[in-house]
């Protein structure tokens, strides 16, 4: 425990002398939360998250899965405006180490963006038979950001005077990482600790005929530390979150919730909440249910659905559908 305190002190240190005073937020490239489970308890999810949904959210805990292969779907429409579709394949090796990959895609001609996912885990077991360090599961991601924008033809604006194109076309490419560790004590206590984009890096570049483009530049996305707590039962979860912000202009979050299994193995149903830590701003509520279908001997199905209610935000409540496959 003690190389495990020390492991994260470094980290956060690290963190925290490489970031910036302000995180410039950019608005492309939004994590939205992923997986009906995961927002159906509130978006606590980084400790007890076990599929392939481990590679966005806690690429360390792909070393928890229960099956050898697991494939995740899932997908969100905001208000008619942008839907993100989320795909994922986890391997776990025999050893106990984890491989996977993944994509996230949203976005139409007006502005499209694309991620390509590629993480890896060592469980602890295996760092403890080879290098005797015996404290943590560690994980990492990283993301290859695309984008393109203002390819739809009803964009066009004509200036009165010059007949050119107000419109904005353009791309841009960059990558981000993602660091994490994840430890399982007695009791199925699970803790998480996710380092979110301490580096990062997108190159944009825009263009239009009258010349009022921003032209080449680059931005990173913000940096925050996630801090997650879980405890699995038979019966039921618990997970709780504290996402941390590196920045002055961002705030921190707080997410908990919690999962009852009300037939063993069949059905499960979820409520959860967060909200921003200090002010008690951007309140959140959610309930969830998730169903498990026994396929075959080798393929199991988990079928989730969840409802997010926005209290801030008029008319923006969610609804999620996401499908798990382990095999």
């Amino acid at each position: 425990m003690k190389k495990l305190l020390l492991i994260t002190t470094i980290l956060i240190v690290t963190v925290f002398l490489y970031a910036d005073n302000l995180s410039n937020i950019p608005s492309a490239f939004l994590d939205v939360g992923f997986g009906a489970r995961a927002m159906g308890m509130g978006g606590a999810h980084t400790a007890v998250t076990n599929n392939a949904g481990s590679i966005i959210w806690n690429p360390a805990a792909g070393t928890q899965s229960k099956s050898a292969n697991s494939v995740s779907f899932d997908n969100i429409d905001i208000q008619g405006l942008y839907s993100y579709s989320f795909f994922g394949f986890l391997h776990k090796t025999k050893s106990g180490n984890s491989f996977g990959t993944g994509f996230i895609y949203s976005g139409d001609d007006a502005m499209s963006e694309t991620s390509i996912i590629f993480a890896s885990a060592l469980s602890e077991n295996f760092l403890k038979d080879r290098f005797r360090f015996p404290v943590c599961d560690i994980g990492l991601n990283m993301r290859i950001l695309l984008s393109s924008f203002g390819n739809n033809e009803n964009g066009a604006y004509l200036d009165p005077e010059t007949g050119l194109n107000h419109q904005v076309t353009g791309n841009a490419s960059g990558f981000s990482f993602d660091l994490s560790i994840h430890k399982k004590l007695s009791d199925n206590n699970h803790y998480a600790i996710v380092l979110k984009n301490p580096i990062s890096y997108i190159s944009w570049d825009s263009k239009n005929e009258v010349g009022t483009a921003k032209g080449n530049y680059s931005e990173g996305l913000p940096t925050s530390i996630i801090f997650g707590y879980g405890k699995e039962s038979e019966l039921y979860s618990f997970a709780l979150d504290l996402d941390k912000s590196i920045h002055s202009d961002t705030d921190d979050l707080i997410m908990f919730g919690a999962e009852y299994n009300v037939f063993k193995d069949i059905m499960t149903i979820r409520s959860g909440y967060s909200q921003e830590m200090m002010t008690g701003d951007n309140k959140r509520y959610s309930v969830g249910t998730g169903f498990n279908i026994k396929l075959n001997t080798k393929y199991k199905l988990f079928l989730d659905l969840a409802y997010q209610i926005e209290t801030n935000w008029e008319k923006h409540n969610s609804f999620r559908l996401s499908c798990d496959i382990l095999m």
